[in-house]
């Protein structure tokens, strides 16, 4: 019986991957990536397919078409050519004027107002810190903005940006904007590498500092936290405590820059971990209009540095259906030459951050926080690009292309002295037959590996384990050299996960796993509450883009979703503040939910519109409860779903009276009542669709089939049955002992 396309896949793509651990073993104990590649090794396992459904895996499609020789890989954007963006002019350093303290610079009255608000900023993070001890929340006492102008600065200090780091040793002086850049990066081979790269203001950001071309009012503006402030103030103290350590950040007992500019600071809460919220910052305050001491506006620094049209050059992000376009090409290349395509993916660690401000730069971005000892303002000074400013993403995301453009050109380079030594393979014949597809201004149709990073999230794609070789010597050896921080989080194989979305390179599919997309409809039902800030809801979106891609989705799932802002509605209100749900909003979100129901994936080759997506015939959701009794110390339930979990401590003495079987059934039952709202939308949406109950104990599985001896499993199943989330689940529910 002939073997279905996609199992014969999988085997080649096993062969292959043992061919690539083969290549690995086969270097040197002494070889400089010996350990490297010994990590990265570490990453390639056999494929699991449980979590595709059959339907996708039974309609791979032949990608052995010839005709598919003569399919174009996707053009990759192109950076734009701009010019080197210099630093700020050297300030002139007087003669005459040297001052050494505070009121130097400012007016008496200036310094009473600023000692006025920082003391009212030290009692409210004095009330957050004592009431989060107890777990609870309490309002802040002071909310204004201060805003001094020019005017409350002494006359011979107007006009300069002064330097305070040293005036606890009597030391004032003119801020240096010649200082040099102090980076972790190798600037030197940078500059080198990219000395003819078309966007040199990304490269002048690189060696001479990032600048958000703000050119801010120089004025004195202190703004308060916001009010999800307090629910992560320790937490967010913390994490500028570590990135201090690693230079990211500079830590003063005084205020470090006059004139200056305090960020507000802020949290949200984590999906997967809500008791460890997420600091962010805000560039968009003040939100309402406030003016300075002299009558003149506060500029928000997002406001400021986003500018007119044409200020900053386009952002265009790699997307899921350019990894799908390239992966057509690469399969037919894996179908000529008998291998597979392999992908791999290696994160940046605080990618922003790795890029440091230019100095003049360096007074828009300055944290207040107070010291948990002494209970005395502590100031932060940002070194670095920071995620709240508007610009940061485009600066990152163009840096991110540099970096590729460096390795694709090693690489490629490599390539090509291999395929010298190889001029009668089938590979030269592959490679030469491609070349014919080149045309100016698109000459990369025969490149057998190309490298899309999404921010920080990379995802090379490359064909056959020898060429993948060759890839990470590349790889590793330009982030090293670079010195570009990495996560050990890797990825290597035949299926990676990328931007949310699942990849299997040998079989050309993309699918959105079950975790995923219950995460996304658990996270669109909270928006439609009307209770998701603008931060949280820009973040769904963000997934939801990635989503049109892996469905083959038209634009109108997107329709007026976005629209939160673009009508001012983020500038008035900043990303705290909550999402008015319209009913066009409401209406393409509940076609989401629907389709996120119903709908996995796609194969490279399926083109839309019309939308081509395959679903699932049967769905099986598995639910695992289990229970520990007192024998084990600390007696609880717990249940798992999909990436989602909870667990319940129980009282120990409550715990001797009940059996552990009893305990089984109550996990069983905690995990309906739970996950209920997560699977029913999948349930509705899919009558074939089956909930597993996974227990431990066969007694709890004979309870549900009204067989159980025991008088208490008897009663805690009558009263589950009560249950209206068991009702709703029961005639697609199965309970089952592993």
């Amino acid at each position: 019986m002939h073997e279905p396309r996609y199992v014969s896949l999988l085997r080649r793509a096993v062969r292959e991957q043992e061919r690539l651990m083969q290549l690995i073993d086969d270097m040197a104990v002494d070889h400089v990536l010996y350990e490297p590649l010994q990590a990265w090794k570490q990453c390639l396992a056999i494929p699991s397919m449980e979590d595709i459904p059959e339907s996708l895996l039974h309609s791979v499609p032949d990608y052995s078409d010839h005709r598919l020789m003569k399919a174009r890989l996707p053009l990759a954007s192109k950076p734009e050519s701009t010019a080197y963006l210099p630093r700020k002019a050297r300030q002139e350093k007087s003669s005459t004027f040297h001052p050494t303290c505070i009121t130097d610079l400012l007016q008496p009255e200036a310094v009473k107002r600023i000692d006025t608000w920082v003391a009212n900023a030290m009692e409210d993070m004095a009330r957050y810190r004592q009431a989060s001890s107890k777990g609870k929340i309490v309002k802040r006492k002071h909310n204004q903005v201060l805003a001094l102008g020019a005017s409350d600065f002494q006359p011979l200090a107007r006009g300069k940006v002064w330097d305070l780091r040293r005036i606890t040793e009597g030391i004032i002086v003119e801020l240096d904007f010649e200082e040099p850049l102090c980076s972790h990066l190798n600037l030197e081979f940078l500059r080198e590498q990219l000395s003819e790269y078309p966007d040199q203001e990304l490269v002048s950001m690189l060696i001479e500092g990032a600048s958000y071309k703000a050119d801010l009012e120089e004025q004195v503006v202190f703004l308060p936290h916001q009010i999800s402030f307090q629910n992560g103030m320790t937490l967010i103290q913390v994490e500028m405590e570590k990135l201090t350590k690693m230079g990211f950040y500079s830590v003063f007992t005084q205020m470090p820059f006059l004139p200056i500019r305090l960020t507000p600071r802020g949290s949200v809460p984590r999906a997967s971990d809500p008791a460890r919220p997420r600091p962010t910052s805000n560039g968009s305050a003040p939100h309402k209009e406030v003016l300075d001491t002299d009558g003149k506006v506060v500029i928000p620094i997002n406001v400021a540095a986003t500018g007119e049209k044409g200020k900053w050059p386009k952002e265009p992000k790699p997307t899921v259906s350019y990894v799908l376009a390239c992966l057509v090409v690469f399969m037919y290349a894996a179908e000529y030459l008998n291998t597979s395509a392999f992908m791999l993916s290696d994160d940046c660690t605080n990618f922003f951050n790795q890029l440091f401000l230019r100095p003049e730069e360096r007074w828009q971005e300055v944290t207040l926080m107070q010291d948990p000892i002494t209970k005395k303002p502590i100031w932060f000074a940002e070194n670095v690009v920071s995620f709240g400013i508007s610009p940061a993403s485009n600066i990152a995301q163009r840096w991110a292309d540099a970096l590729m453009a460096i390795v694709l050109r090693e690489f490629e380079r490599r390539d090509s002295e291999w395929m010298e030594s190889h001029k009668c393979s089938r590979t030269a014949e592959y490679v030469a037959r491609r070349k014919e597809l080149n045309v100016e201004g698109d000459n990369m149709q025969h490149a057998l590996a190309v490298a899309p990073m999404y921010t920080d999230d990379s995802l090379p794609i490359i064909v056959g384990p020898d060429r993948v070789l060759r890839f990470i010597f590349v790889w590793h050896h330009v982030f090293s050299t670079a010195r570009v921080m990495m996560s050990p989080k890797k990825q290597l194989g035949v299926r990676v996960m990328w931007i949310g979305v699942s990849f299997v390179s040998c079989l050309g599919i993309a699918f959105i796993s079950l975790a995923k997309r219950m995460k996304a409809s658990n996270q669109i039902r909270y928006v439609l509450t009307g209770k998701a800030t603008l931060e949280e809801y820009r973040s769904l979106l963000g997934l939801l883009e990635h989503f049109v891609g892996a469905l083959r989705l038209r634009r109108s799932h997107m329709a007026g979703l976005w629209q939160p802002f673009s009508d001012g509605h983020l500038r008035r209100f900043g990303p705290q503040g909550l999402v008015k749900i319209t009913e066009p909003i409401r209406s393409v979100l509940g076609q989401w939910l629907s389709t996120l129901a119903s709908t996995c994936g796609t194969h490279a080759m399926c083109r839309g519109p019309p939308v081509t997506t395959v679903t699932y015939d049967t769905e099986v959701i598995t639910l695992q409860g289990d229970a520990a009794g007192a024998e084990h110390g600390y007696p609880a339930l717990g249940g798992f779903c999909a990436g989602y979990w909870w667990i319940y401590n129980l009282d120990p003495k409550t715990a001797e009276f009940m059996h552990i079987t009893e305990f089984e059934l109550l996990a069983a039952a905690v995990n309906i009542m739970v996950f209920c709202s997560l699977v029913k939308g999948i349930l509705i949406a899919n009558p074939k669709a089956r909930v597993l109950l996974l227990s431990d104990a066969l007694a709890a599985v004979t309870s549900t089939l009204g067989i159980a001896k025991s008088q208490a499993l008897q009663l805690t199943m009558c009263e589950i049955e009560k249950l209206e989330d068991y009702k709703t689940l029961k005639h697609q529910c199965l309970l089952w002992f592993p």
